[in-house]
């Protein structure tokens, strides 16, 4: 595990923050909460007032703090000094770019068709800020029509992109050498890889049906225009999906009503819109609430039982905006959630504190619980690794993987590890199966036409591939597979 680092307000290494190393400033009770609700990164962190080093902590020194085996930097806001049973210093943090962001004013000014890259350059300005990893988006407009700080205009784009933002930091050895701000479409991993199972990994899972907000029908109440008119589409014929019907002022969801009506007749809900500058406005905005309250609000509650340390030691590592799934077949009918990773606090001092919130859950039925079942089985398959049985699998090239100029041969050759030792070197026991993708990632055939060969060694020839080709292989090891 890295050391934290006490950093003063020019980012130069003070001193050793440790619990192991004698000469270094001890710590406890720290807790680092990122939350995806409001993107807050915050560290709380405690020490002994009574050690020498702790008259070193001074508001707005910094301190280097790992997350996920990187660091980031955190900017001391707010020290408390108490002096009772235990003489303490209780200190509060946030991530350092987020302040350098608040502190400094953007003017106003107007893109038009624009990359993304060169709005964030210039919303980050001289701050010493750098663009890092941004997605995808092309060319867009985007407008700062007044002095707001460059961390509000920062959220405005995200907003707009419908994007999601996060710090990162190039450090080397204590050094801080560059601090990104970075803006992708979604945080996480994008493959859905971690399964969560009641009475295994979840001490509770709530399940609430709301229908107190539920409602069948719609009438939409606009504001009065520039000439002393009501905004209204009584009189208009709107264009509505299949499903839903306009009545006069009335918009209604047939399946609602056949549903959820009362005696046949409806449950209405009013929009007054202020917003709508049009007739077709004011029905969009008012279909688009129908779509929300048609059905009982359903909202799902997990409680997990998790500790980050122990989640690593079988090789299990979460991040902040990750997609899970969720299992409980104790409910009266069987329950599949797909959730995301919204918050996460995890301590070092304390590792039984850790925590994780999930958010943005969606109730899974039919195809999709297969998927469910692939990771199942998938988790069963690594089993052995989890238990102690380190199974693991290399693939060793006797000239590396990069053919220069497209010329040469290489011996391609799998390894079987069992903890960290080497098992079947001469390929008689297990059975070795090798796939081919091209450069796009599809299925590709070997030389004798085949789409999969068999063998602990293969010839790979730069022939055998235009530009770049993957090598899979698959062993069986007691009906299990590693790949």
């Amino acid at each position: 595990m890295k050391n934290l680092v006490l950093l003063d307000n020019q980012k130069k290494p003070v001193c050793i923050i440790a619990n192991r190393l004698p000469k270094a400033l001890p710590f406890f009770e720290d807790a680092l909460t990122r939350d995806l609700d409001n993107f807050s990164d915050e560290l709380k962190i405690s020490f002994p007032a009574n050690n020498e080093k702790s008259k070193l902590i001074t508001e707005d020194y910094y301190i280097l703090y790992p997350v996920n085996d990187k660091y980031c930097l955190y900017r001391i806001k707010k020290v408390v000094e108490e002096s009772s049973d235990k003489h303490i210093i209780e200190v509060e943090c946030e991530i350092s770019v987020n302040t350098d962001l608040l502190m400094n004013l953007t003017a106003p000014t107007k893109f038009e068709q624009t990359s993304v890259e060169t709005i964030l350059q210039y919303i980050l300005g001289d701050t010493g800020l750098t663009v890092g990893e941004i997605d995808d988006f092309g060319l867009i407009d985007f407008n700062i029509s007044s002095y707001i700080t460059r961390k509000k205009a920062l959220v405005d784009l995200c907003n707009q992109l419908e994007a999601e933002y996060f710090y990162s930091y190039d450090v080397r050895g204590a050094t801080v050498m560059e601090e990104k701000v970075n803006i992708v479409k979604e945080m996480g991993s994008g493959e859905i890889s971690k399964l969560f199972i009641k009475e295994r990994d979840l001490d509770s899972v709530k399940r609430t049906v709301d229908t107190t907000k539920l409602i069948t029908a719609i009438i939409g109440e606009g504001s009065v225009n520039s000439e002393g008119n009501n905004i209204s589409y009584t009189n208009m014929q709107i264009s509505l999906p299949q499903g839903y019907v306009q009545q006069g002022d009335m918009i209604y969801s047939e399946e609602a009503l056949a549903k959820y009506g009362v005696d046949g007749r409806h449950i209405i809900g009013v929009n007054k819109d202020d917003d709508a500058r049009t007739g077709l406005e004011l029905a969009e905005n008012s279909l688009k609430i129908l779509k929300a309250y048609e059905k009982p609000i359903c909202t799902y509650e997990a409680k997990v039982l998790w500790v980050k340390e122990k989640m690593e030691e079988k090789g299990i590592v979460f991040d902040l905006g990750d997609k899970i799934f969720v299992q409980d077949k104790t409910m009266s009918t069987d329950l599949y959630l797909q959730a995301r990773i919204r918050k996460i606090t995890t301590s070092l001092s304390n590792p039984e504190k850790d925590e994780l919130v999930f958010g943005d859950y969606v109730r899974l039925y039919g195809r999709d619980i297969s998927d469910i079942e692939r990771l199942q089985e998938i988790i069963r398959d690594h089993e052995n690794v989890w238990n102690g049985n380190r199974w693991s699998l290399e693939v060793e090239s006797d000239v590396g993987a990069i053919f220069p100029n497209g010329i040469g041969t290489a011996r391609v050759k799998a390894v079987v590890l069992k903890d960290n030792k080497e098992f079947d070197p001469y390929g008689t026991i297990l059975t070795y199966r090798w796939t081919k993708t091209d450069i796009n990632g599809e299925p590709s055939l070997f030389p004798n036409g085949e789409s999969e060969i068999e063998g602990k060694e293969i010839v790979v020839n730069a022939q055998d591939f235009d530009r770049q080709g993957t090598y899979n292989v698959t062993v069986e090891i007691d009906e299990k597979y590693i790949v």
